[in-house]
C-alpha cells in the first residue's frame, strides 16, 4: 500500500509487473482504468511539481531584442541561476517573469499567470536600487502594499515582517532615511 502522494512512475510500473507475475485474473477493464488514472495522477504531480515555467518568451525594446525565444522550468525544491555577461538580457527576463514588463510568450509560477494576483502573492523581487515611495514611513509603504495587493487581516503579518527583518524600530522612518540595504529589506 502506497500514499497517494508516494506514487511515482515506478511504482505504478511495479504494481503493474507484480499483477502481471501473479496472474490475477483482473477484468482488463479494471487494469486500463488503473493505468488512466496513474498516468493522469502523475502528469497532474508534474504540473504541481513546477515552480516557474517560462515558455517561447520574447520582449523587445523597439528593434532591440532583449530576449529571443527564453524557455525555463524550475521545479520545487530547485534554485535557477541565471548566468550571462552584461546585456545578456538576465535583468529583463526577471522583469518579466515579475510582470513588470509585457512579453510575448507565457510564464506561470505554481501553475498561476504570473501576471496574476494570486501568483504576485507568492513572489518578491528585490531590485538593486530600492524605489521606495519618499513621503511614505516603512510602515506606511506596507500597508500601501498589502492593500494594493488586496491583502485582509495582514496586520499581524505586516508586524512579524517588521520584526523578521529588523525594522521594527524603523517603521516611523521615511524611506530616504534608510540604508540600501535596509531599503531593500
Amino acid at each position: 500500500i502506497y500514499r497517494k502522494d508516494n506514487v511515482t512512475k515506478d511504482i505504478v510500473n511495479a504494481v503493474v509487473k507484480k499483477l502481471d507475475e501473479i496472474e490475477i485474473k483482473i477484468n482488463d477493464l479494471y487494469k486500463q482504468i488503473f493505468l488512466n488514472y496513474a498516468t493522469w495522477y502523475l502528469e497532474e504531480k508534474e504540473r504541481e511539481m513546477v515552480v516557474l515555467e517560462v515558455v517561447h518568451v520574447t520582449k523587445r525594446y523597439r528593434k532591440v531584442l532583449a530576449n529571443d525565444d527564453i524557455n525555463l522550468t524550475i521545479e520545487d525544491g530547485r534554485i535557477g541561476v541565471l548566468l550571462g555577461p552584461n546585456g545578456a538580457g538576465k535583468s529583463t527576463i526577471i522583469k518579466c517573469i515579475m510582470g513588470f514588463l509585457k512579453y510575448q510568450g507565457q510564464i506561470q509560477v505554481n501553475g498561476l499567470e504570473n501576471k496574476s494576483i494570486e501568483a504576485k502573492k507568492i513572489m518578491g523581487y528585490i531590485p538593486e536600487i530600492p524605489s521606495l515611495y519618499p513621503n511614505l514611513t516603512v510602515d506606511e509603504h506596507m500597508e500601501f502594499i498589502a492593500r494594493a495587493y488586496k491583502l485582509k487581516d495582514y496586520k499581524a503579518y505586516k508586524d512579524a515582517l517588521l520584526e523578521r527583518f529588523d525594522l521594527t524600530d524603523k517603521k516611523k522612518k521615511f524611506g530616504d532615511e534608510l540604508s540600501k540595504g535596509m531599503q531593500q529589506k
